[in-house]
């Protein structure tokens, strides 16, 4: 900007001065003008002229009186008028500009007073006396309109000098005012060239603490830094350079790089490589990025260094700036890291072998659940129930075909998958697929809408293969979707005599996908952002699996998007028609209990969910709000009869929610019920402390919440002190049988002698309070699951200390008490199993 300003003064200065020099031009010019003009001349002319008439009319006079008086003088006076008229004619003052035809005038009744009167003169003296008279006559006519001529060109003459001497003064004043800008402006340019001074001198300033902050970074960088000159020789040496190699910097300062650092082996070609630079100015090493080398210490130890070699230009040629790096560490560790993968590859394949075993072992308990529903759906009469059957008949089928995952990609590689076959509803099926993912859109407040046009038939084929590429679709779209929403539809694109062909279509308002891209997503391990930030998980498999599974099923899928608008993905298949139609659950509503309003502050989806299905089936009208703060502003502006409060969420914690509750508003006077995991003394402290009047604990039961609802208080219920709640056990044995306790009660050791070996380790003893409170919390909730009281409890108070503060007394209960209690609690769960 300095500059910009700087060359725009040069340049007005430049204009003045070229308008100062036009100016002293016009000013020169116009005082020559007025030196050359015969002005004055012509003044003296014409009252010469008038003298001459004078005294050539006197004189005419004196001789008409006096006959015999000589003629001479009269000739001589008649001849100097001639000579002052024919001068007066001929003269350069009568030709100056704006005297318009007065010049011509006064010539005219000159040259016709002559003309008349000169043969006279020239005659005879007796004719000259006998004309004397009227000669006198003439004259004196003549004097009176040369008389008027003359004063009208001295006046023209005078008007004309006005306007010059006007035209020279206003030249003078724009002389002047030029002159004056001209001086303003160079005063400003000297303004700018001071300020410059002073911002060069700053910029100096600052260079010289930017050489300052350069030298402190280089002498503190961690690899070895050396700069040498085009000879070779070293100019900079920093002290990492001085632990690399082993010479200080007052030896290795001066001395040729090649002789100081380089092997003897490979002396020779750096010094060809110099030379080569020297000569040619051709680089191989130089600028050339990362490069591995072998490098010599003063020791003689040749070791590996990465190197990196830069050139500038320096004050006294081409300089080289090297930074080297000592990679022993790092080459001895991807040794043992290529010896640890292949002892990773092997134990991999036994893994592989493991799950696969696995995947077989879990199938029978799960088939005997899924018998154990159809049964149990065969026995259920009512609507709601036998739909709930049903939606926990799908979940156990999706847990068996996950077990069955694990198989299925050894299969599509190896093309061994097997289709099973099948009738099914399409729209329910797709219906229902849409709806387990309802909690998780809700939780990111996106919307959610499924559409199935036209026809609606019963198919043949493998619905959990279909809903397999539904479900990947849609948590692919749900999770990159952060505003906006996620539109399912289904329809009939191609009708045959026995076969539809079912296009699905997934359509998000995410940030979309590039064209380059759209066609890599479908190979395997593709993600676009393989980050270790990115927004989405997984390992890139699932949309390539999508591909091999419709084309085992003889169909295609792809995607069509827009980077910036969202992306469509879709799926074309077809289905053979069923033979039978498909039964599905009725939806009849059961009779509720007394209906109230109920304000559910959850910020978890799924517990929102589960306790909105709750109450709904009892009757009640339900309401949701995301964190403390919303349900507080709801309480506020509308009465709710009850309130269920989550304890600990995001933003609004439940018990400062409760407090603004109590304050004032709607609800001010309603019941609060704490919904919590913990039930430690010093929670029930809390929870009454903050105005809540009873307490649900997770998770929750359908028994515990009427009791609720009813206003039987659960908070002063006495607390279980025996290391298992047996009417927990009592209440599983009823949900899931004898068989289902004990293979709870089994996966409860095998995952609860995980945790609790990981809480005692040293790594989460040490770790920060907010991660030993996380694994606290894991292990309460584990705990809970069963019923194990007194691990539960101890977990959870080791929690509590973790978040007050008071981390070192948790540490220390953690080390003294968890150890026997764990295995206190595993004897008794042990003599469960059959």
């Amino acid at each position: 900007m300095a500059r910009a300003a700087r060359a725009v003064l040069v340049v007005v200065l430049c204009l003045f001065l070229t308008l100062l020099i036009l100016l002293g031009l016009r000013i020169h010019d116009s005082l020559s003008e007025l030196r050359g003009e015969a002005n004055d001349n012509l003044h003296w002319n014409l009252s010469q002229l008038e003298v001459d008439l004078v005294r050539l009319g006197e004189e005419m006079r004196v001789d008409a009186l006096q006959p015999d008086a000589s003629l001479k003088e009269l000739r001589k006076r008649y001849d100097l008028f001639y000579s002052r008229a024919q001068n007066a004619i001929g003269g350069k003052g009568y030709s100056a500009p704006g005297l318009n035809d007065l010049p011509q005038q006064f010539a005219a009744l000159l040259n016709a007073y002559i003309a008349r009167e000169t043969p006279l003169i020239d005659g005879s003296d007796a004719t000259l006396r006998e004309n004397l008279p009227a000669m006198a006559d003439r004259l004196a006519e003549l004097r009176d309109k040369l008389r008027k001529t003359s004063i009208a060109m001295i006046d023209a003459l005078a008007k004309q000098g006005d306007e010059k001497r006007d035209a020279f003064s206003n030249l003078v004043r724009q002389m002047a005012l030029a002159t004056g800008g001209t001086i303003l402006l160079l005063g400003a340019l000297l303004g700018v060239v001071l300020w410059l001074n002073r911002v060069a001198a700053r910029e100096q300033a600052l260079t010289a603490r930017v050489s300052e902050r350069l030298a402190a970074t280089i002498d503190t960088a961690l690899d070895a830094i050396i700069v040498a000159d085009h000879e070779g020789r070293i100019i900079q040496y920093n002290p990492s350079a001085e632990k690399t190699f082993g010479y200080s910097k007052a030896d290795a300062m001066g001395r040729d790089l090649g002789t100081l650092i380089v092997p003897p082996g490979l002396r020779a070609a750096h010094t060809a490589g110099m030379t080569r630079m020297r000569q040619s100015g051709q680089f191989k090493v130089v600028n050339a990025g990362r490069i591995q080398i072998t490098a010599l210490h003063r020791s003689g130890r040749e070791f590996p260094v990465e190197l990196a070699i830069s050139s500038a230009d320096g004050d006294q040629g081409r300089i080289f700036i090297s930074f080297l790096r000592d990679i022993s560490d790092r080459l001895a560790a991807e040794a043992e890291l290529t010896s640890t993968r292949d002892k990773a590859v092997a134990a991999g394949r036994a893994k592989t072998e493991f799950v696969a075993v696995m995947s077989h072992e879990m199938r029978t308990p799960l088939n005997g659940v899924i018998a154990s529903l159809e049964i149990a759906s065969g026995m259920a009469t009512e609507p709601e129930l036998r739909r709930f059957i049903g939606l926990a008949q799908d979940s156990a089928q999706l847990l068996l075909r996950h077990a069955n995952d694990v198989l299925d990609i050894s299969r599509l590689e190896s093309n061994g998958l097997q289709l099973t076959v099948e009738d099914f509803d399409i729209n329910a099926h797709v219906g229902g697929l849409v709806e387990t993912f309802r909690p998780m859109c809700d939780e990111k407040r996106i919307d959610l809408r499924y559409t199935m046009t036209g026809e609606r038939p019963i198919l043949q084929g493998d619905p959990f293969r279909l809903g397999q590429i539904v479900r990947n679709f849609l948590s692919n779209a749900i999770k990159f979707t952060r505003q906006g929403g996620v539109t399912i539809e289904a329809e009939v694109s191609e009708s045959r005599s026995q076969t539809r062909v079912i296009e699905i279509r997934v359509t998000d308002t995410g940030p979309g996908i590039p064209e380059a891209d759209q066609a890599r997503i479908f190979e395997d391990f593709v993600m676009l952002d393989p980050s270790f930030g990115r927004t989405g998980e997984g390992a890139g498999l699932g949309l390539a699996i999508c591909r091999r599974l419709a084309q085992a099923m003889g169909g295609e899928i792809g995607v069509e998007s827009t980077p910036g608008e969202g992306s469509c993905f879709w799926l074309r298949i077809p289905f053979a028609l069923g033979r039978k139609p498909v039964v599905v659950a009725g939806t009849e509503d059961r009779a509720p209990m007394p209906a109230m309003d109920v304000l559910v502050v959850e910020d978890n989806a799924t517990n929102r969910a589960v306790l909105g299905e709750l109450l709904r089936r009892l009757g009640q009208r339900v309401t949701f709000a995301f964190d403390g703060e919303k349900g507080a502003a709801a309480a506020t502006a509308h009465r709710y009869d009850v309130i269920l409060m989550d304890v600990s969420m995001p933003v609004m914690d439940g018990l400062t929610a409760t407090g603004l509750i109590r304050q004032s508003g709607a609800s001010k006077n309603s019941r609060i019920v704490a919904v919590t995991a913990h039930s430690m003394p010093e929670d029930l402290v809390r929870i009454r402390k903050a105005g809540m009047d009873d307490m649900l604990m997770k998770p929750i039961s359908s028994g515990n919440l009427i009791r609720v609802l009813s206003g039987t208080a659960l908070i002063n219920a006495k607390p279980v002190d025996g290391l298992i709640d047996d009417d927990r056990i009592a209440e599983l044995k009823m949900a899931i049988g004898a068989d289902g306790l004990a293979r709870l009660a089994g996966k409860f050791l095998g995952d609860g002698s995980q945790l609790i070996a990981r809480l005692l380790s040293d790594e989460a003893l040490e770790a920060p309070a907010e991660t030993l409170g996380a694994i606290c919390h894991e292990a309460a909730g584990l705990a809970s699951v069963l019923g194990a009281a007194k691990l539960r409890s101890l977990c959870a108070r080791a929690e509590e200390l973790c978040r007050s503060g008071r981390a070192g007394d948790a540490r220390e209960i953690l080390r003294r008490e968890l150890g026997v209690v764990w295995q206190e609690t595993a004897t008794s769960v042990k003599a469960m199993l059959p």
